[in-house]
């Protein structure tokens, strides 16, 4: 799922490309792992929660490495 959003998003940027796939990535992996690991959906707004920071923080620190990368020194 998360390739199948990327790939025709790529071209129209590499953040909303990333953002997308990663959303639609993040709560079927949620879903299918709670599902198939607990039987049980019940844990899934934590899930989301925490996948959700930990893909804002990825963004943000690819962000700022790539401004400080385009920055002349």
């Amino acid at each position: 799922m998360d390739f199948a959003v990327y790939e025709p998003l790529r071209q129209r940027g590499l953040l909303l490309a990333m953002l997308a796939s990663n959303a639609v990535g993040l709560l079927v992996d949620s879903l299918l792992f709670l599902q198939l690991a607990f039987d049980s959906l019940d844990y899934l707004p934590g899930q989301i929660l925490g996948k959700t920071w930990m893909t804002l923080a990825a963004v943000t620190t690819l962000t700022l490495l790539r401004r400080t990368k385009r920055t002349p020194a």
